[in-house]
């Protein structure tokens, strides 16, 4: 966060607020890769740990959603609160 914003104070945030990037990032989305250049401040909660098999971690609010594989030919969204070990997530 100090790279990017350097010693801004979270607390004086406002949901709403937009805050430009000092280095813009790449993120992926469902149409590709897309560059972003500042983020919308949307609240804070309470983060999560999720530990995939390849030993990476993500923190994450509970109701962050994950494309899960159902079977060959369904997926549905779930909360992270709701996954559970031996999902297959498709897309976070």
């Amino acid at each position: 966060i100090k790279e990017q914003f350097g010693d801004i104070d979270i607390k004086s945030l406002v949901d709403g607020q937009t805050l430009p990037l000092k280095t813009p990032i790449t993120v992926k989305t469902f149409e590709g890769n897309e560059v972003v250049y500042s983020i919308y401040i949307n609240g804070f909660s309470d983060l999560t740990l999720l530990e995939l098999s390849n030993g990476e971690k993500l923190k994450q609010t509970k109701n962050h959603k994950y494309l899960v594989k159902i079977d060959d030919s369904t997926a549905k969204w779930v909360e992270a609160k709701d996954l559970e070990a031996g999902m297959k997530i498709l897309a976070i």
